[in-house]
């Protein structure tokens, strides 16, 4: 997440959404006591910060918490969203290239895994996989942009906070489109899993 107080502006990071491309643009708004990604140790805006761990991916509840009301109901507040079926493809092979422990042999087992059918146990990072986009959601959000047309919603995020900016690419997981990973099965899974999200962003397999 970024909490920019000199924009007035909160963009809350959902994985495998384009989230390090946006933190790369906006992050030179930051003075650095006020960033709060993993790459660097704390955000210092509020005195609560030694209580916090360090996290790149907080909802916007516990973001609330962290900020105070005051600071936080007259922010805007930003996120992007993204097809679920392509984004556990993408978090599969991200988790594939940066993440260890391997523990899932191959992608059915990992969706298995997200959607409780498996357990495993001291895998890390892997974990946040099982976090659906509906958790990092609230209705204080003021801005929803989709993955399926970043570039766009970040010139509505630009135009809004009164900057003009323009994405980089980072982080971009090298995989063949995400409809060739999925059985029907695991095809069925995500579509309950997800369910909420499917239905509140009209998005379709």
């Amino acid at each position: 997440m970024l909490i920019i107080p000199e924009l007035n502006t909160i963009f809350i990071h959902v994985l495998k959404t384009g989230g390090k491309s946006v933190t790369r643009s906006l992050i030179q708004y930051c003075k650095d006591e006020h960033i709060f990604t993993k790459d660097v140790d704390y955000f210092s805006y509020n005195p609560i910060r030694d209580e916090m761990v360090k996290h790149a991916h907080y909802t916007a509840n516990e973001i609330k918490k962290v900020t105070g009301s005051f600071f936080y109901d007259r922010a805007f507040k930003f996120l992007f969203v993204r097809n679920p079926w392509d984004r556990y493809v993408s978090f599969y092979f991200y988790g594939l290239k940066k993440l260890n422990p391997q523990p899932f042999p191959d992608f059915n087992s990992f969706i298995k895994y997200v959607v409780g059918i498996i357990n495993k146990d001291n895998i890390g990072s892997w974990e946040n996989a099982k976090l659906k986009q509906t958790d990092f959601l609230n209705d204080d959000v003021d801005y929803i942009g989709r993955f399926e047309n970043l570039n766009i919603c970040f010139d509505v995020v630009c135009q809004k906070i009164g900057i003009s900016l323009k994405l980089p690419h980072v982080n971009a997981s090298n995989h063949k489109n995400y409809r060739h990973y999925y059985t029907d099965e695991n095809k069925k899974l995500i579509e309950n899993y997800c369910s909420k999200e499917i239905e509140r962003f009209n998005y379709t397999f």
